[in-house]
């Protein structure tokens, strides 16, 4: 049916002009929930819990605990100068966090302290090696990986520091024989 402009007319002093257009809005909200490999299939004597963790909007690093006396799960919040590795094993390994002050767009000639470095040693650790990126993750807040214009020298940090985000890197520290023996974070904290 067409209307006429009488009928339009007619339409907007009776209804008004906002009655007769119409606007919607639909807002669609995503969850991602990740499950853990390590947990591939229950049995009927699995024990399973469910549990909420506050949504901050700001991201937050976790670690999950079982407490075996009381049946529990609880959550500790992952400190800032750590990421998280992937693998399993790795996350058993101690961990030696390292954080190196930074101006943007200045010289970097870092040596790490000497006690984490005798600390590396006293574990057998020999060599830093870096962790491929898809190996581990890092907080929200700060870049993955080693900074543009830098480079790990041994058991120092070298270069220019480009930019002006925190970043975080992952090392293994192995032995002799190749076999990682702790983790290693750097974390370049700008100034």
């Amino acid at each position: 049916m067409q209307a006429s402009f009488s009928d339009i007319e007619k339409s907007i002093q009776n209804q008004g002009l906002l009655q007769l257009f119409s606007y919607t809005s639909q807002t669609t909200t995503t969850t991602t929930y990740t499950r853990s490999q390590e947990i591939d299939t229950t049995s009927e004597n699995d024990i399973t819990q469910d549990f909420f963790v506050k949504d901050t909007n700001r991201g937050q690093n976790v670690a999950l605990f079982y407490d075996a006396l009381f049946g529990t799960f609880a959550f500790l919040p992952w400190p800032t100068d750590m990421g998280v590795a992937h693998a399993c094993p790795l996350r058993h390994l101690p961990v030696i966090a390292w954080s190196v002050r930074v101006n943007r767009n200045a010289p970097v000639r870092e040596t790490m302290p000497r006690e984490l470095h005798e600390r590396i040693r006293s574990l057998g650790g020999s060599l830093l090696i870096a962790a491929p990126a898809n190996s581990y993750t890092v907080s929200r807040t700060v870049a993955k990986g080693m900074p543009g214009g830098c480079a790990k020298v041994g058991f120092g940090v070298r270069g220019t520091f480009l930019g002006n985000q925190n970043h975080q890197a992952l090392y293994h520290a192995v032995n002799s024989r190749r076999h990682k023996v702790a983790q290693v974070w750097i974390n370049f904290v700008v100034r």
